[in-house]
C-alpha cells in the first residue's frame, strides 16, 4: 500500500541546505549547487561530489520541485553526455564540455551498474526502510545537434521525450506512468517492465551519440503544512539519499 511521506522543508533549497549540512557533518565532501543561479530561491538544487565545474557530468542529489510545487522530488540524477566521437566534430571548447571524453563522467559507471542489475537492490533497501515509498526512474532525452550552441543549465527548448517510470521493489516489476514524446528518441522505454528490460533500455540510449539524457531515480516528499508527521532529515538522508549513494561519483 502506497504512503504519502512529508518533509517540513518548503522548497528544493531549505530542503537540500539541511541534507547539505547532516552530509558535511558526517564527512561529506562536495558542493551544492543550483541549477538556475540567478534564480536560487525558485529553481532545483543539487548536492555535487566535486567543487569542479561544470557539474553536470557528475552523478549527485537532486531536489527539484514537483509541478503543483506542493512536493519536493529528490534523489539521484545522472547526466548522458555526447559520445566521444563527436569531439573530431565539434572541437570547440564549449562544445567539447558536453562529451565524454573523460573517467570524470559518471554516466558510463551508472550504465556497467545498471547492467549489472545493481539498481534494484539499492531501491530495495529504501523501501525496507520506508515501507510504502512510491520509487521512480525518470528520463529526460533530446538530440543536440550542435554542442556550441546548447546550454544545460537553461530550460529545455528543444523537442525532448520525458518517461516516468514507477517501480515496485518487492516483485521487481517496472513500468511507464507519464510520457511526453516530442522527439521519439526514448520510444524503447515502452518495452520496460522489469530491471533487465530496463538495464537492456538504458544500454540502447547510452549508445545514442546526440543524445542528451538525464537519468533520475528517486522518490517525492510532500511540503507539509499542518499536523502532518514529517520524515526528519537524518532518515531522508540516511534511508532515501544512502541506499542510493553509489551512483554520486
Amino acid at each position: 500500500m502506497k504512503k504519502i511521506f512529508f518533509c517540513e522543508n518548503k522548497s528544493p533549497r531549505t530542503l537540500s541546505e539541511a541534507v547539505y549540512g547532516y552530509l558535511k557533518n558526517n564527512g561529506f565532501k562536495g558542493a551544492r549547487r543550483p541549477f538556475d543561479h540567478y534564480r536560487p530561491t525558485e529553481t532545483d538544487w543539487y548536492i555535487v561530489p566535486s567543487s569542479e565545474l561544470p557539474f553536470f557530468k557528475f552523478g549527485k542529489f537532486y531536489f527539484e520541485w514537483s509541478t503543483d510545487r506542493r512536493a519536493v522530488n529528490l534523489g539521484v540524477i545522472c547526466t548522458k553526455g555526447l559520445a566521444p566521437e563527436l569531439a573530431v566534430v565539434y572541437p570547440s571548447k564549449k562544445g567539447r564540455r558536453l562529451i565524454m571524453e573523460d573517467d570524470s563522467w559518471a554516466f558510463p559507471f551508472w550504465l556497467e551498474q545498471c547492467m549489472q542489475l545493481q539498481l534494484l537492490p539499492c531501491l530495495q533497501k529504501i523501501n525496507a526502510a520506508l515501507p510504502g515509498i512510491t520509487l521512480k526512474l525518470r528520463l529526460h532525452g533530446a538530440y543536440i545537434d550542435d554542442p556550441g550552441l546548447f546550454d544545460p543549465y537553461t530550460e529545455e527548448k528543444k523537442a525532448i521525450d520525458c518517461y516516468e517510470l514507477e517501480v515496485e521493489p518487492g516483485n521487481g516489476t517496472i513500468r511507464v506512468v507519464r510520457a511526453l514524446r516530442q522527439a521519439m528518441n526514448l520510444k524503447i522505454l515502452n518495452r520496460v517492465q522489469n530491471e533487465k528490460t530496463f538495464a537492456a533500455a538504458l544500454e540502447a540510449v547510452g549508445s545514442n551519440s546526440f543524445l542528451w539524457c538525464n537519468f533520475f531515480i528517486g522518490t517525492q516528499l510532500q511540503i507539509a503544512n499542518g499536523d502532518e508527521e514529517v520524515i526528519p532529515i537524518v532518515d531522508i538522508a540516511e534511508k532515501i539519499l544512502a541506499p542510493l549513494s553509489i551512483f554520486v561519483r
